[in-house]
């Protein structure tokens, strides 16, 4: 199973990682700290200037950045939020982490890493997509189904999580057609996650309190803990402290589709979704036309289509971590090993059932294809 957050990022050379102090809130979450403690010389940070630069872009500002799932979104600041599908068919076993399964085939089909996504997935007799758009500091997710061949039961599950020891959810609702919960995020402000399923059998739902810093490798197992016999949530009421949210649509209906959006009360309102997302997917395929101009009298379309699907994959995949590096240094004897940190780590994880964590030369030939469409980008990937 991919490793949770925080992470010991093992394979990474130090001089790839940004060093971060979390309690700090800041615009950049940049610092230059070393690890402190006898004897330990032979660890000091390097000096030279970083090939990266992390004062382009808001780490606030949500995406795709979970590519070890199949699909989630957070930030890139230590403390944000942790938002993840999980589905199956009822009583078979949960999809969450990206494995490698003959069974199940996923890519983007259209992304540019910062600003939309379009992923297909198709499980067995299932086959839908995951849309998502940003907005200032405010994300919206639309879960889609094309295609069902069978008469079976599904159930889609979302997980919403907290991760600092202040953030809380204070209210949940649920009006028959909308479901809504309100908190407080601790570095931002009041905050309200709406959820709107169509075509549904039934929900359920929890709002539960768990330790700070949920921990996103047992998220699965934490949540069934709260289900019956049947897997649907006790739709328990809020606990004090709330700081995770589990949610289940149950459906048979092929026409599906649930909505997630994430506001802050301080945002402009999130912009109507396909408007806004077909605006995004019509200027990502020209600019790739442009950049990547082919001659298509002599190229079949669907070339044409597996190019642009290979760069959404590539950006699509780029991903945030934070954590300690498990390193060592001749200062200390062969056995030894420092948690140097904290650190960030944004890489490209193309390969996200097999790798999906950063490594420094392949990032290398990551950015020999990001650099061509978005440079800026390719030197936030670091």
């Amino acid at each position: 199973m991919p490793t949770s957050i925080p992470v010991s990022l093992t394979s990474m050379p130090l001089t790839t990682l940004t060093s971060t102090t979390i309690p700090t809130i800041t615009s950049s979450v940049s610092s230059t700290t070393t690890p402190q403690g006898p004897n330990l010389d032979c660890m000091t940070k390097s000096i030279l200037p970083q090939a990266g630069d992390n004062t382009t872009f808001d780490p606030f500002k949500w995406g795709s950045f979970r590519g070890q799932l199949y699909f989630g979104m957070q930030t890139r600041h230590p403390l944000s939020p942790k938002f993840g599908i999980m589905w199956r068919k009822k009583g078979g076993d949960i999809r969450n982490w990206c494995e490698i399964d003959p069974d199940i085939r996923f890519m983007w089909l259209n992304s540019d890493g910062q600003t939309f996504g379009e992923q297909l997935i198709a499980d067995n007799n299932i086959t839908f997509r995951t849309l998502w758009i940003n907005n200032d500091r405010s994300f919206t997710a639309r879960i889609v189904i094309d295609e069902i061949t069978d008469n079976g039961d599904y159930q889609f599950m979302a997980y919403f999580a907290l991760q600092d020891d202040i953030s809380k959810i204070l209210s949940a609702n649920y009006s028959g057609t909308l479901f809504s919960v309100e908190g407080k995020y601790k570095p931002l402000g009041d905050f309200r996650l709406t959820i709107s399923p169509t075509n549904f059998d039934s929900i359920s739902y929890a709002t539960v309190a768990d330790t700070p810093f949920v921990e996103m490798a047992t998220v699965e197992t934490f949540l069934k803990a709260f289900q019956n016999e049947n897997g649907t949530f006790n739709n328990i009421s809020m606990l004090p402290n709330s700081n995770i949210l589990g949610f289940q649509a149950d459906f048979t209906n092929p026409a599906f589709s649930i909505d997630f959006s994430f506001r802050l009360l301080s945002d402009p309102l999130v912009p109507d979704f396909m408007p806004t997302f077909e605006k995004r997917k019509i200027e990502f395929q020209s600019n790739f036309g442009n950049l990547f101009s082919i001659n298509s009298t002599y190229i079949a379309f669907e070339y044409l289509s597996m190019g642009r699907e290979a760069l959404s994959n590539m950006l699509g995949s780029i991903s945030y971590w934070h954590g300690y590096s498990n390193a060592t240094g001749s200062c200390l004897s062969n056995a030894e090993t420092y948690l140097y940190g904290p650190l960030d780590l944004i890489s490209g994880v193309p390969s996200r059932p097999g790798f999906p964590r950063g490594f420094l030369w392949d990032d290398g030939f990551h950015n020999l294809l990001i650099r061509q469409f978005n440079p800026d980008l390719s030197l936030q990937v670091c």
